[in-house]
Formats: C-alpha cells, structure tokens, sequence
C-alpha cells in the first residue's frame, strides 16, 4: 500500500518537476515516463529521476503537505536558505518566510484549503523570503497543487533568489535616472558668510581641507539636491552646502530669526532652526550614539546623519537633507510660521523640487557612509604621518643632541690627544736631551777610561824603569 503510494505522487512529482524543469530550463523529457502501479524498478527510476532534476535544479524545489510541513526539499533550497543538508524536511515551510508573514502564510494555506482561492498558487510572485539566520531575501515564488490518491492536497513550490536581479535592476535604473538628470546648479554661498571660518577645533577641516571635502560631499549631494553639513566634533563647521531653493530660503529664514549680525551669537541663540535641526537633533545625537540618525527636519524634510570615525575615536559628524518638500496645505502652513516665510513661497518651491528616487536616497546613503570612512582615514592618515613626523622630529633632535655631545667630546678628545702629543713630544725632546747627556758622559767616561789607562800603563812603565835601574845598579 504505501508503495502505491509513494508511486503515485513520485509520478505527479515528476510530472510537475518535469514540465517546471522543461519550461524552465530548456531540458525533453520522455512524455511517456508514467509508472506503473507496483512496478519497484520504475519506482526507482522514477526516484533517480526525481532525484537528477531536483540536483540539477538551480532554483529551490519544495514539496508540502496541507500543514505545511516540507516534505521534500532540494540541495539548492537548503543553500539558499542556509539550512544544513536535509534540516528543512519536516520543518513547516513558514521557517523561510519572514516571522511577520508567516500567520498570513498560514491563514493563506487555511484559505485555499476551504474555499480553493489563493493569490499564489498558479501564479509567480515575488515575495520576501527569510534565512536560517534571519537574513531577508528577495525570491520569485512559483506554486502548483499536487492531487494525491488519498484525496488530499500538497504542493510544489519553486523559489528562485532574486538578490542579484535586483542589485542590478537598482544600478541599472540609478543609471537611467542620473543619465536624464537635469545638471544642478553652482552652489551658493549664503548670505551670512562662511561659517567654516568660526572653526576652532578644525580636526576634519584641518586634515582634508575645503576643496577636498567639497568633491566628497558632491559625490552624493549632486544626486540629491538637498543640503549637507559636515561638523567637527564640538559642533564647529567643516562644511556646509546647501543647493536645493527649499533648504536654501528655509536656513536664510531661520538665520534672520536670530536678530543678530553676529553668526557666533545665531548659531547659539537657538533660533536658527535649520542649524538645530542640522546639528542638535541629527548630527549631535549620531555623536553621542555613535549610529545613524535618520528624521525629519523642522523644516520638513528628512535628515541623515553618521557619525565620522578616526579609528576607534568619534570626531565629528556628517548628514544630508533628503525627501520631497511637504505639500500638505496645513504642513506647509505649520512651516511657513515656524519660520516667517509665505505659504506660497513654499508651495512653489516643494512644486519645483525633483522627486528623488528611492533607491537614489538609498545609494546617496551608502555614498554618506563611504565618505565618513572616507574623512575619518584621512584624519587618521594625517594624525598618523603628524605623530611619524613628531617621532621623526624627536629622533632627529635626540640624534643632533647626541651628535653635539660627540662632537664635544671628539674636541675633548682631540685637546687631550694635542696634549698629549706635546707632552709626548716633550717628553722626546728631554729623552733626546738625556741621550745626548747620556752620551756626552759616556765620552768622557771613555776619556777617562783612556786617561787612566795611560796612567796606569806609565805607572806599569815607571815600574819597569825602576826595576830596570834598581838592576842595573847591582854590581854584576
């Protein structure tokens, strides 16, 4: 019995699989591959069949009953799931869905069991689909209803991940969408001056410099048309830019609400309700939690701000203005009194703004963030090289130091070695003075020597005369 069984839905697996494959892949199958009731041999070359196409299968092949539980799941769908070989077989097939679906999933499964309707089934749908891990997928999700001979239903599904389509659909509309944007026009240099000159701490100012941060910062702000700010640490100006009319009359507004010619006093008065928004509620707070802050702006628009890091230390944040101006009559009537402006003003200029995009907003996200890593390597570079030439200065001071002591004690050297040279040289001169006395009182030693060999050779000869006489004197 259960063989009949099992040899029944292999066959309705196998046509389905075959003719998904077939479509699919391009592949012909033998239309009259059936199975004959009882037949073990073509059971299991109905197994090895099934078996070849759901390995070959690029695509995750599923195979639930009406609880949803997987009964069959191929290599491809554990892959892309993240699950360990065979760990989806007797899972309920809501564990790859995201946990937020997964009741609709079930109501849905209820639904079509009670009244045959269903929104998936015969249909290919993109849905989000979840990992092991919790990681979200974009999938194209195909279904199909399988009859079984004991009168109930299962399914086959086949799950393809789309990640990569999408990636590439989203570079390939950012490129449609940059190739017909209208160029933006120069930046402005606001009426008030440059607040950069105000920088005292001048750590990211200092090591990139105005024009560097200029082309980094139009790396995503072209694309946007907004504004950006990059601030120090302290929340000094290293830069800020502002190229859409919306952020440019909004900032000029709340800088004439501070009542001060002075931009020092107006930027701590805390009337400059763009500079408060720009620092104190994005900026400043990316600091302090060392996140992303993402939210809307007193004057309506939306503000993302990261933190900038040189290394391990925050020094200094980055943002940019984003989203459509509010059109809403009593949105735009809240802004135009919260910063002295004319409702109409503002109504012209949220019409003149250019919808964004959303995958723009989100690459000019991913541009924010690579030019905060961007600015934070060149603040650790440039602390790096300042410490290298800071050691470098003090070896070389060390090395003028010990070079000063050598060359002193080289001239002490050469005094004592001048001195001793001449005592030397005295020393020769009274060694060659007492030779010479030497030598001078060996002569006349040897005189002497002389003389009293003379003397004693006449008194040897006296003696022999006196001998001689005293013989001479004996008569013979």
């Amino acid at each position: 019995m259960r063989l009949r069984i099992w040899l029944a839905i292999s066959l309705a697996l196998v046509s389905i699989i075959a003719g998904w494959v077939g479509w699919r892949y391009g592949l012909k199958l033998d239309a009259a591959m059936t199975l004959e009731r009882g037949s073990r041999l073509q059971a299991q070359e109905a197994g090895a069949q099934i078996t070849g196409l759901l390995a070959a299968a690029l695509d995750a092949v599923f195979e639930i009953d009406e609880s949803g539980t997987i009964g069959l799941a191929n290599e491809a769908a554990h892959r892309l799931f993240g699950w360990p070989a065979g760990g989806l077989i007797g899972q309920n097939v809501t564990v790859i869905v995201p946990p937020d679906d997964r009741e609709a999933h079930r109501a849905g499964l209820r639904r079509y069991l009670e009244t045959g309707e269903s929104r998936l089934i015969g249909k290919t749908t993109e849905l989000i689909g979840c990992r092991r891990d919790g990681t979200l997928i974009p999938c194209e999700w195909s279904l199909a209803v399988v009859a079984r001979p004991d009168g109930r239903r299962g399914f086959v599904g086949v799950v393809r991940d789309l990640t990569e389509r999408k990636r590439e659909d989203a570079a390939l509309r950012a490129m449609e969408w940059l190739l017909k944007k209208e160029p933006e026009p120069p930046l402005y240099q606001p009426p008030y001056g440059d607040l950069v000159s105000l920088n005292t701490q001048r750590v990211i100012a200092g090591a990139v410099g105005g024009m560097l941060l200029n082309d980094i910062v139009a790396e995503y702000l072209d694309v946007l048309g907004t504004s950006a700010a990059v601030y120090e640490q302290n929340g000094d100006y290293a830069l800020g830019i502002f190229s859409s009319g919306w952020c440019r009359v909004l900032d000029q507004a709340s800088r004439r609400l501070c009542g001060t010619d002075d931009n020092r006093d107006a930027l701590a008065c805390g009337k400059w309700l763009c500079h408060e928004s720009c620092w104190r509620d994005a900026s400043k707070v990316s600091i302090e939690t060392g996140g992303p802050v993402d939210i809307e702006c007193q004057g309506g628009i939306r503000l993302y701000a990261v933190p900038v890091r040189a290394g391990e230390e925050i020094i200094g944040s980055m943002n940019f203005g984003y989203g459509n101006p509010p059109t809403e009559p009593r949105k735009l009537q809240e802004i135009a009194e919260r910063y002295g402006v004319e409702v109409e003003q503002l109504r012209g200029l949220a019409a003149a703004y250019e919808s964004r995009p959303l995958f723009i907003v989100e690459h000019a996200k991913e541009r924010l963030l690579a030019a905060a890593r961007l600015i934070g390597e060149i603040v650790r570079r440039n602390r790096a090289e300042a410490a290298l030439r800071g050691a470098y200065g003090e070896v070389e001071g060390q090395v003028r130091a010990r070079t000063a002591e050598l060359a002193n004690a080289n001239e002490g050297l050469r005094t004592e070695i001048t001195e001793r040279r001449q005592a030397e040289e005295a020393l020769r001169k009274a060694h060659e003075e007492l030779d010479a006395r030497a030598r001078e009182l060996q002569e006349r030693v040897d005189e002497l020597e002389r003389f009293h060999k003379a003397t004693v050779q006449r008194e040897f000869r006296i003696k022999e005369l006196k001998a001689e006489i005293e013989r001479l004197k004996k008569p013979s």
